[in-house]
């Protein structure tokens, strides 16, 4: 029997992922809006000028910001744009323009973050949250292609996924097969969803991947009952591979 077979609240629990945004993605989108309300309000105020001044220190800094967060996130293209707003507006060798003609920009560079703004929010409500999903399923079946032991999947409750929402578990039988799943994990995911680790743990005997939205556990042997991670998150759904893949295909495209 299946995990959804014996709980049928598991398909709507992974259905609540998809629809939930991530803390860092709703901080950004609010940061964006943010930026683009306060330059709609430059582009129709009278402002002294000290007040630009600061203005173009934030947004600045925080288009810099925005551009670093993208770049990481192998988004290089709008980066640029973000990193062309941050030259714009410095204020350490400043871009010379008629007050006419700032209100304008203002207005123009307004619009592109209110837009990026939504971006962020349908990106990740829509697609990244699907495909982070996906890619869980990606790195289980890799691990199981591989023959590694006993490969699940735990899907954590929102109380414990402050840093993770899944965690794939395998475990291999020495530290060379252990070196070859973490390999074949990284590369598969890397070439087919654009992913690269954000943090890799690697001791004698025990593998970390860390891909935000979730981490990848590679045990050798025994090490993975001395470490427990599976016992130490009891209120976690487990899944086999194939039982997860069977949930995820029961969900509609677009959840």
């Amino acid at each position: 029997m299946t995990s959804a077979e014996r709980d049928p609240s598991v398909s709507h629990s992974i259905r609540n992922h998809l629809g939930r945004m991530s803390r860092e993605a709703k901080a950004a989108a609010i940061h964006s809006g943010v930026c683009g309300a306060v330059l709609t309000v430059a582009a129709l105020s009278d402002w002294p000028y000290f007040m630009y001044e600061l203005l173009r220190l934030f947004i600045c800094c925080s288009s810099i910001y925005v551009a670093i967060r993208l770049y990481s996130r192998h988004r290089i293209s709008i980066a640029w744009l973000f990193v062309s707003i941050g030259v714009l507006f410095n204020p350490i060798f400043p871009v010379r323009m008629a007050r006419s003609d700032w209100e304008t920009t203002n207005a123009i560079v307004a619009v592109v973050f209110f837009a990026f703004s939504v971006f962020l929010l349908w990106d990740n409500l829509f697609h990244r949250r699907r495909q982070a999903v996906e890619a869980v399923l990606a790195a289980g079946n890799a691990c199981d292609e591989l023959n590694g032991q006993d490969t699940r999947i735990l899907e954590l409750e929102p109380a414990d996924s402050s840093l993770s929402d899944f965690f794939v578990v395998t475990s291999a039988t020495d530290r060379r097969q252990a070196r070859v799943l973490a390999d074949v994990v990284k590369r598969r995911l890397l070439n087919e969803y654009g992913l690269d680790v954000t943090l890799k743990g690697n001791s004698a005997d025990w593998i970390l991947l860390d891909y935000l939205d979730f981490t990848v556990h590679i045990f050798v042997g025994k090490m993975r009952g001395y470490y427990d991670v599976e016992g130490s998150r009891a209120s976690a759904t487990s899944f086999t591979v194939s039982e997860f893949e069977k949930v995820l295909s029961l969900m509609p495209r677009d959840s």
